[in-house]
């Protein structure tokens, strides 16, 4: 008998050695592995190594560490990592290289390896819920990542090199320390949606109305006391999140936004002029939903 998928946590152990007796384990593609059990695994006979494992998933509160058989699974296409407490990750991932989707979630990682450019197939990366202050400079290497996911980090700064992301749809960072958004953002053509609320940005790049397929921007609860002129140019833009923040007043290009259908705008300084809500009324197209609170 063969086995094409693994689901196995702590409650599992005692019947571990009873698989491997009556089942062909070679075959397995799809490993999801829970609870302390990853050293058990190995013990059993299930070794990690197996070439054809092309998804995996370890979800645990109790490790510590990871096996180097995991940087030998040369066929991983999906990875992930939840609820760990393993702090870093081994330069021996670049040794991943078939992977499409990286998840690192909650494993208290303060710093991602050099080698991480390497990883060149991905398309989807989420690094949310840790304890990274930055992204590495080489980032934009990653030229082919789709989704970014950065959300509950202590992050300060995106570096530059962030803007080669040419295919990035997806950046979302909202909940870190942000108080600006690098200007070479503007060069990321297929950006769709920016999520960056709870930060402590003051400003968005001039540049961001370069952005033509940009349909969501959330900024909410942050420092921001203008919108650059340039937002106009977002003839895509629907969704503008915009609540707790510290606008007087919004642009006049803004207008030029027709298929904005979702606005909010609460909590913001102008909500207390009834002449700029009149003002703002007439700007933004009929079919709008307008936020005020």
């Amino acid at each position: 008998m063969s086995l094409f998928k693994l689901c196995i946590n702590e409650k599992d152990n005692e019947i571990l050695n009873k698989l491997k007796q009556h089942l062909n384990v070679k075959n397995i593609r799809y490993y999801n592995i829970r609870d302390d059990i990853l050293g058990k695994i190995t013990q059993s006979g299930f070794a990690l190594e197996n070439g054809s494992i092309i998804k995996l998933w370890i979800i645990s509160t109790n490790i510590t560490s990871l096996p180097d058989e995991i940087y030998q699974l040369d066929n991983l296409e999906k990875l992930v990592f939840k609820n760990l407490d393993i702090h870093n990750i081994s330069n021996s991932v670049e040794h991943l290289s078939q992977l499409s989707s990286l998840s690192i979630n909650n494993c208290r990682i303060n710093k991602l390896p050099l080698s991480f450019e390497n990883l060149t197939n991905l398309r989807i990366l989420d690094l949310s819920n840790n304890l990274l202050e930055e992204l590495p400079q080489n980032i934009g290497k990653l030229n082919n990542l789709e989704f970014l996911w950065c959300n509950e980090n202590k992050i300060s700064s995106l570096p530059e090199g962030i803007g080669n992301l040419s295919n990035l749809k997806l950046l979302s960072i909202n909940n870190n320390l942000l108080s600006a958004i690098p200007p070479s953002i503007e060069k990321l053509s297929n950006l769709e949606a920016i999520q960056g609320s709870n930060n402590q940005l003051i400003s968005l790049p001039e540049g961001i109305g370069n952005l033509s397929k940009l349909r969501t921007i959330n900024i909410e609860n942050n420092q921001i006391s203008s919108l650059p002129d340039s937002i106009g140019n977002l003839e895509n833009l629907g969704e503008l999140k915009l609540y707790n923040n510290q606008l007087h007043d919004l642009p006049i290009s803004i207008k030029n936004c027709n298929n904005i259908y979702n606005i909010t705008l609460g909590k913001n300084p102008l909500t207390d002029s009834k002449e700029i809500k009149k003002k703002v009324v007439k700007l933004i197209p009929k079919k709008t939903s307008i936020l005020w609170e």
